[in-house]
């Protein structure tokens, strides 16, 4: 199997050089680096969505513990820590193509997220349930939206636009 080779050129500056395969599943190389680009940005919506904001509820007061993950294992925060970590190190093999200034936002962006889940109180299931801890909840989700957003400006940055995801309801 051949590794994918990255390239600069032109107006897209990270595109695959050898992007086909034999059995033809990428018709080019903007679409094989788009898959891997929304690889690293889509999961931070269902981070965001489903793993934090959907457990706290509208407002406080209505948060519903046992839609965090793994709650009854109490591993919820372990969970996401691990995969914002996975999506760091996978953008950490990208981070060389991206504009320096940018580079260095989303890189503080990770940090900080990382800070924020190592001040919250663990286990997760029990924080949710304290204004305190419902507001850092909040907070972090808040931090994982602007990751976002900065990680989908520097790909657009690259010529490559996402485009819609299975979770937008079209």
């Amino acid at each position: 199997m051949q590794k994918p080779v990255f390239r600069s050129g032109g107006t897209r500056k990270l595109i695959f050089s050898k992007a086909s395969q034999s059995d033809g599943y990428f018709e080019g190389d903007i679409a094989a680096s788009t898959t891997l680009l929304k690889a690293l940005v889509e999961p931070l919506e269902i981070i965001r969505d489903l793993k934090l904001l959907r457990p706290l509820g509208s407002k406080f007061g209505e948060q519903k513990m046992m839609r965090l993950e793994s709650w009854r294992s109490q591993r919820s925060l372990r969970n996401i820590q691990k995969n914002i970590g996975s999506l760091k190190q996978l953008y950490a093999g990208l981070s060389n193509i991206i504009e320096q200034t940018e580079n260095t936002r989303i890189q503080e962006k990770f940090d900080q997220i990382f800070k924020q889940i190592d001040i919250m109180q663990n286990p997760i299931e029990s924080s949710i349930e304290t204004k305190e801890g419902f507001q850092e909840i909040k907070k972090l989700s808040e931090t994982i939206k602007t990751l976002h957003a900065l990680l989908e400006n520097a790909v657009n940055n690259q010529g490559i636009h996402l485009g819609f995801n299975s979770r937008d309801g079209d």
